[in-house]
């Protein structure tokens, strides 16, 4: 896109070759993927508050931290506890209890980066 005098304008695509998104960035973009994919995993998961979705919590989390590198786990992870205990914070009942559940499980995984 180009704009006429008195300003000029310009159209970049990021993620092509030549634009402006550099390695890292894409990189960091392709976490953000896989952490999102796991925030809306536990968000319904936390909302249905079944017993069988403990396993499907337990699973995203595995599933978010094996696609990510590991110097970036213990950060991510955090996040994903902050996001359950928002949700936990405003749940009431099975949801909240749901929500512990979950948080526990990321407990027990942010020990390992002790």
């Amino acid at each position: 896109m180009a704009c006429g005098p008195p300003q000029t304008c310009w159209a970049v695509e990021l993620s092509q070759p030549g634009g402006l998104a550099s390695a890292s960035l894409q990189a960091h973009i392709g976490l953000m993927v896989h952490l999102d994919k796991c925030l809306d995993s536990l968000r319904s998961l936390i909302a249905d508050a079944h017993t069988n979705g403990i396993q499907m919590a337990e699973k995203a989390i595995e599933d978010y931290l094996a696609a990510t590198p590991p110097p970036a786990q213990k950060e991510g992870l955090q996040t994903v506890q902050q996001a359950v205990q928002t949700h936990r914070d405003a749940a009431t009942g099975v949801h909240r209890s749901f929500a512990d559940i979950v948080n526990d499980y990321i407990e027990e995984k942010m020990r390992a980066f002790e």
